[in-house]
């Protein structure tokens, strides 16, 4: 008796798995870029203009990335949490032309929450 199984076809096409990548490649955390804007953020004086700019949109784009991961793993209970509060933030707090006070709470938070996250060994590879 032979039986004859039906093809099977993935779920996704090579153009949606692709995409998906490209997904998945942008919302990893880069560590190494993520220091150098938290370094960035810390150092005195501050960023100016368009640097000052670019600065505060690339810590939320960091404080984004790190408060899904930290609210998806429940990473370091209570601490977590109120960083991903302070992230809340952050992320709506205006960056002024002194940049300097709220550059450096977005700094200032954004590397707690990654300490955070290590200590979890939710995020892996950082020294």
């Amino acid at each position: 008796m032979t039986v004859t199984a039906e093809k099977w076809t993935p779920p996704l096409d090579t153009g949606q798995l692709g995409r998906m990548l490209t997904l998945m490649r942008a919302w990893a955390v880069d560590a190494d870029d993520l220091l150098d804007d938290v370094g960035d953020a810390v150092e005195d004086p501050p960023p100016r203009g368009a640097d000052r700019d670019a600065l505060a949109a690339r810590l939320r784009g960091h404080l984004d990335k790190l408060s899904s991961l930290a609210l998806e793993h429940s990473a370091d209970g209570e601490y977590a949490r109120t960083l991903v509060e302070a992230s809340q933030t952050g992320r709506s707090v205006p960056v002024h032309e002194d940049g300097e006070p709220s550059l450096f709470r977005l700094g200032w938070t954004v590397s707690e929450l990654l300490d955070s996250l290590v200590a979890a060994n939710v995020v892996r590879g950082v020294e």
